[in-house]
């Protein structure tokens, strides 16, 4: 620098100008780093911009969505469109709990960006061309390094449908111009029942079903090879979209050749008589689909693909199946516990394809073991029995053979002979041996089933057996009358002939979990009257449930039954009669017979055939002390009403109900009660006549296998003895004091019931 521009630098920097801007200048400079702040301060108190600020470790608190100018998609689906995911309320109770910490969900700005983009091309794919989505309120805890997304929606004016033209593949003319004669009279009242609604809203997917659905048609009336696709002209300023749908139904085709491979040891001929169709027939899409399910029906492969192979548009058509073999030879167990029946195993042998034909053999063991022998170890209101200390037990072996194909696919036969024997707590007679064994049965059952349709059936079955119960031990003193149906020892032999006619009817979206529709289940049955049996009785019953969605969300369902057995001759006679010595033989012999209520997919709040009346019984054999036995009645109605809904939080295979259960049974004229002990005045009986109610809620969980259910239930109105202990009342008793001088056990006065299914 030149000595003259020195001396002018030094005159400049000390005078009173420069040092007034300089203190200008630092001013402004404090000013700009305060604005800065108190920006900085802002943007951590309301995130304007969170996604500069966030890191790697920054966690997502929750996902919000506010809506502008209405909303007209579920949060819940719009979030399903998302990668980001907030955490649920299971991970909120996580939080909460030593050993169960939740994964964090991380924040992602890249994939946030790329949420509100598919967002936003969801809403054009349904038809709202131009949504504004954003998300300026999104709020960032720069100390907890969380962050809550506040996405803002505003899905602006949608498209409506103006128009909507069916035309040929050219699109020169009109479709029903294409096709001749009955064809033509066809396609024109297909076209006028096909639900185009001008004006409804559009979306990509109802354009795309409309396409389906025109394809199917055509191929469902022989057009194997039908094309159908379709555009649409849309107006954004004036959000109308005209619809054109253009159709090439290409050659009416029969069936020509019938394509099978992989198949092994089973026969062609299996599979083809499987088919609804053979070569000839015209060709229909939705047969091709059926007999891909009669293959599935025969349990003899694991896979079975059905389709039309690439091939010349022709009159003939060629359709291939492709199948998988099963494992034709299966050995299968299962363990596990039931309340009311103790530890339970079953083994299975079976083979699927017996000397050909898809016929199937089945050889089985079963054991209901009713170890442990006394349910008191559990709580009341979870014990099968109610607390009672005496569980069924059972042990069987069958052999089934079923065959599948009976004059056509739909018809069907199995015959089963069986051997079985068991402790039945209603008949607390003689024990035999250590296992208290009261009842012995060998039988043969035979069975012919229509299916209608899948899960829709038609059963007829004959059930033909020789029975042998114990009577209890007070009704075994003196000599044995030769009139009366016992021997010396103690039991009673009978044979039992049964006809039962049954039926699975209705309609409904899913029969493991339905949500929409109507079940029927009528049953008539009829003993002793064409075979001679040593039980003659009618029986009729109904089950009806219906389903109904009464928003997306929540639905309603309902079951109503009613039935009723009607003993005729020999059984009317004796069951009529006082208490006595035969009176109580067929009484046992109607056990089976008649109505029960209780449990968790009958009456709520009750143990399993505990509600409807019963009475004490006292043991007289030193064996387990006491139980309450039910009574039964020989008629029964029942209601159930569920409320289900989803369960906040917990995502969509989370659902959670509202329930009230009501039943009564009836004894009409017959004696159902037996004589009192030998060491009592009278027996202490409950009344069957009573409409009995219970309510509750229940958590429900989906599975591939049905819902996991937990219901809570009360009895709203129980008896005497549903409230308190089998054990004190018995000791009550014998102390000649009334069973309601007893405490009421809290345990006894609520009920959890645990199961997988439907309830009904």
């Amino acid at each position: 620098m030149v000595p003259g521009a020195l001396s002018t630098l030094q005159m400049l920097l000390h005078s009173a100008l420069f040092r007034s801007l300089c203190r200008k200048s630092l001013r402004m400079l404090g000013i700009t780093v305060l604005l800065l702040v108190l920006a900085s301060a802002t943007l951590t108190v309301h995130a304007q911009d969170p996604l500069v600020l966030v890191n790697e470790e920054t966690q997502v608190q929750g996902i919000d969505m506010r809506f502008v100018d209405g909303q007209t998609f579920s949060q819940e689906r719009l979030l399903q469109q998302m990668a980001t995911q907030a955490p649920t309320a299971w991970d909120r109770w996580k939080r909460r709990l030593p050993l169960l910490q939740p994964e964090p969900r991380r924040f992602d700005p890249l994939t946030f960006q790329r949420d509100i983009a598919r967002l936003r091309q969801f809403y054009r794919d349904n038809g709202f061309p131009s949504p504004s989505i954003d998300y300026p309120a999104t709020q960032f805890e720069a100390e907890e390094n969380r962050i809550r997304l506040v996405i803002t929606i505003n899905e602006g004016a949608p498209l409506r449908i103006q128009d909507a033209l069916f035309l040929d593949a050219e699109g020169e003319r009109y479709a029903a111009e294409v096709f001749t004669g009955a064809q033509r009279a066809a396609w024109q009242t297909f076209e006028r029942n096909t639900i185009v609604e001008l004006g409804s809203r559009y979306t990509e997917f109802k354009r795309s079903q409309l396409e389906d659905d025109i394809a199917r048609w055509l191929r469902n009336q022989g057009y194997a090879f039908a094309r159908v696709t379709s555009n649409v002209t849309t107006n954004t300023e004036a959000r109308t979209a005209d619809l054109r749908f253009f159709v090439d139904p290409g050659p009416r085709a029969r069936i020509g050749e019938i394509q099978i491979s992989g198949t092994q040891s089973v026969e062609r001929r299996v599979v083809e008589r499987s088919l609804p169709f053979e070569p000839g027939d015209v060709f229909s899409a939705d047969a091709l689909t059926e007999g891909q399910r009669n293959l599935f029906n025969l349990n003899l492969f694991r896979v079975a693909l059905a389709d039309v192979p690439e091939q010349p548009r022709d009159s003939l058509v060629t359709v291939r199946y492709r199948v998988r073999e099963a494992n034709m030879r299966t050995l299968a167990g299962e363990v596990g516990y039931g309340t009311a029946v103790g530890f339970t195993g079953e083994g299975r042998w079976s083979h699927r394809n017996f000397f050909g034909n898809a016929r199937s053999f089945t050889a089985s063991i079963t054991a209901e073991t009713g170890y442990p022998n006394d349910a008191r170890f559990l709580p009341a209101f979870l014990a099968g029995t109610g607390g009672s200390s005496v569980t069924e037990r059972r042990f069987r072996a069958g052999l089934l053979l079923r065959e599948p194909y009976i004059w056509g696919p739909s018809l069907s036969a199995a015959v089963e002979p069986f051997g079985e024997i068991g402790r039945n707590p209603r008949l607390p007679g003689v024990q035999q041996d250590r296992l208290g064994i009261n009842e012995f049965t060998i039988g043969f059952d035979t069975r012919l089933t229509y299916e209608i349709f899948r899960f829709r059936t038609i059963t007829l079955q004959h059930s033909l057996q020789r029975r042998r119960q114990y009577v209890p031990d007070a009704l075994q003193s003196g000599p044995v009358d030769p009139n009366d149906p016992l021997s010396s020892d103690g039991s009673s032999g009978f044979n039992r002939s049964v006809f039962t006619l049954s039926a699975n009817l209705g309609r409904t979206d899913d029969y493991v979990s339905p949500s929409v529709g109507f079940l029927v289940r009528p049953t008539a049955e009829l003993a002793g009257a064409v075979v001679p049996s040593g039980i003659q009785y009618g029986k009729l019953s109904v089950e009806v449930s219906a389903y109904q969605p009464l928003t997306p969300a929540v639905d309603l369902a309902g079951r109503l039954f009613a039935g009723r057995v009607f003993p005729f001759g020999t059984s009317r006679t004796a069951l009529q009669a006082e208490p006595s010595l035969r009176n109580s033989v067929f009484r046992n012999r109607f056990n089976d017979v008649l109505f029960y209520a209780g449990g968790g997919t009958d009456l709520r709040g009750w143990p399993l055939n505990q509600s409807g009346g019963k009475f004490v019984n006292l043991s007289e054999t030193g064996g387990p002390a006491s139980l309450f036995t039910p009574i039964g009645g020989m008629s029964k109605l029942a209601l159930n009403t569920e409320l289900r809904l989803p369960f906040p939080g917990l995502g969509a295979e989370w659902r959670t109900a509202f329930f009230v259960d009501a039943a009564v049974l009836s004894r009409h004229d017959f004696t159902l009660v037996p004589a009192p002990p030998s060491d009592a005045a009278d027996r202490f009986a409950t009344s069957t006549g009573t409409v009995r109610v219970g309510a509750g809620t229940g958590l429900r969980y989906e599975t591939p296998f049905g819902f996991l259910r937990f219901d809570i239930a009360i009895p709203l109105n129980p008896d005497p003895l549903d409230i308190r202990d089998p054990e004190a009342v018995s000791d009550a008793i014998r102390n000649n004091q009334p069973p309601t001088s007893v405490d009421p056990s809290f345990t006894r006065q609520f009920r959890l019931h645990v199961g997988i299914g439907r309830t009904f």
